[in-house]
C-alpha cells in the first residue's frame, strides 16, 4: 500500500524525514507539496505522476478538510478502493504505517485508527 502524504508547503517532506528519525525509512512515503501558485490540477497531475496512475490501494493523509490536498486526493480516489485522511500528524503517521503493514486496505487502515489519541487536551480543575 502506497501511503501519500499531501499538504500546504513542505510539511509533507519534514514530516516524513522525521517519521523516518524515528522507526526508519519506508519505501511507500510519498510526499506532495502544494506550493504557492498551484491548482487542483497540479495536485492531480502529480498524484498520477508519483503513483503512475495507480487508483487501488493507496491512502493519502493531508494537512486540512477542504483544503486543495484534500480535495484533490478526493477526486483522484473517488470509486477506488483507496481512502484520504485529514489532520496528519506525526503520531497518526506512526500508526498509519503500522497499520498499513499489517492490514491489506486503506479503508481497513481507516478503521482500525485510534481516532481519539491524537486529539488531547488538559483539563483544569
Amino acid at each position: 500500500m502506497k501511503i501519500v502524504i499531501s499538504c500546504h508547503g513542505n510539511v509533507a517532506k519534514e514530516l516524513i524525514k522525521s517519521v523516518e528519525m524515528i522507526i526508519g525509512e519506508n519505501d511507500n512515503l510519498i510526499p506532495i507539496a502544494f506550493l504557492p501558485g498551484e491548482g487542483r490540477e497540479d495536485l492531480l497531475n502529480k498524484y498520477k505522476d508519483s503513483l503512475k496512475s495507480e487508483k487501488n490501494d493507496v491512502l493519502f493523509l493531508t494537512d486540512i478538510f477542504g483544503g486543495s490536498p484534500f480535495n484533490a486526493a478526493f477526486e483522484y480516489v473517488y470509486g477506488n478502493d483507496s481512502d484520504v485522511i485529514t489532520g496528519v500528524s506525526l503520531p497518526l503517521l506512526i500508526d498509519v504505517i503500522d497499520l498499513s503493514d499489517k492490514l491489506n486496505s486503506p479503508k481497513e487502515v481507516y478503521k482500525n485508527l485510534n481516532i481519539e489519541y491524537y486529539i488531547k487536551h488538559i483539563e483544569e480543575k
